[in-house]
């Protein structure tokens, strides 16, 4: 809402060039830093993902080389492609993949597949710890929670291309798509959150999938499918963290010589590639990554940044009737969010401190 409302006032047309008409042309690296950090984030938990799915779907088949396989067999050639138009699919069969494991998830918490008498308690990969699960408890815990929740709501770099290419653009229809968007995001998130937490407590694993047993065929059945959503999707977020890197670096020798040459492209992008392959594989808890960027970018991209930008644009128009204070207290509340998650998510995987 804050963006479409921006957008209008100021009559930008991308998120750079919005930052730099509405704070200053002097601090547009926060934003390319900004979408270069989701952009890597993202990858890397895909990395994560893609070798704890396939390491549960193939019997033998370590995760590091279930990494390593995926990579050089797949991901390779589709970083490569210059043309990923065939891969436009995968927004939705990620949201079809995505939106299946929440309900399954649901489902078996409801049908006590997974408790004492159930037809899979014998098959617990990583057991349950139970014992201390309250819903309603409030704990450093639920802050790493609110961090998780937050990448659901990171299309905000998105934000000015999805308003200008809106068939009836104005901020109030905007806005109303956003509600409903977010509000369905939020509604998946935190119901596959809550289930997943009741069903395995303190056992729950970064991917919960790996905690349901190989016999569940529901389960094998999700692994798939966002298996499948993860490698057509991992391209694309790619291409993103590349083009982000070019950007951050223009001007550079590197970048001029990226621009120049396919050879040299080509070797941009498997250097990049093995970089990412290489920092999944050392990372082993995507719980982390996902809580690290929802604490550092989530918070930025949902509450500083917009609020920014939009006091910018209020200043920019000599707006002097709009209230100030609510967006200045957001602006304020994303930096103490981010500053607060991160160290509580850093003290939890690093530390005893927060047992």
């Amino acid at each position: 809402g804050l963006f479409a409302k921006a957008l209008d006032m100021t009559g930008a047309t991308s998120f750079q060039e919005l930052w730099a008409m509405t704070v200053g042309p002097k601090t547009t690296w926060v934003v390319t830093l900004s979408v270069l950090a989701l952009s890597f984030g993202a990858v890397l938990a895909y990395g994560c993902i893609i070798g704890d799915v396939f390491s549960s779907l193939i019997p033998g088949l370590s995760r590091t080389n279930a990494i390593l396989s995926v990579a050089v067999v797949a991901l390779l050639p589709l970083v490569l492609a210059k043309d990923l138009s065939a891969l436009s699919f995968s927004s939705m069969l990620g949201f079809g993949a995505v939106v299946y494991t929440a309900v399954f998830v649901v489902l078996r918490y409801l049908d006590g597949s997974y408790v004492e008498g159930g037809q899979f308690v014998a098959d617990m990969p990583f057991g349950k710890d139970v014992a201390q699960v309250s819903l309603g408890r409030l704990s450093p815990g639920t802050l790493i929670l609110t961090n998780m929740l937050l990448t659901a709501f990171m299309a905000h770099m998105n934000g000015p291309r999805f308003y200008l290419e809106l068939a009836e653009r104005t901020p109030q229809n905007f806005q109303a798509i956003a509600n409903k968007s977010f509000g369905l995001a939020a509604l998946v998130y935190l119901g596959m959150l809550t289930a997943g937490y009741a069903t395995w407590g303190k056992a729950a694993q970064g991917v919960v999938l790996n905690n349901y047993s190989g016999e569940d065929k529901l389960a094998f059945v999700a692994r798939v499918a966002n298996g499948i959503s993860v490698i057509t999707s991992f391209p694309l977020l790619f291409t993103s963290a590349r083009d982000g890197t070019l950007e951050a670096i223009k001007g550079s020798g590197i970048e001029k010589a990226v621009a120049g040459s396919d050879t040299a492209w080509r070797l941009f992008s498997v250097a990049m590639l093995v970089a990412v392959v290489a920092a999944a594989i050392m990372t082993t808890d995507v719980g982390f990554v996902i809580s690290l960027q929802g604490s550092l970018i989530g918070a930025a991209l949902s509450f500083t940044i917009p609020s920014m930008i939009y006091l910018g644009a209020l200043e920019r128009s000599g707006d002097k009737t709009t209230k100030k204070l609510p967006w200045k207290v957001l602006a304020v509340s994303g930096v103490i969010l981010a500053v607060f998650g991160t160290t509580v998510t850093c003290l939890d995987t690093f530390t005893d401190m927060l047992a």
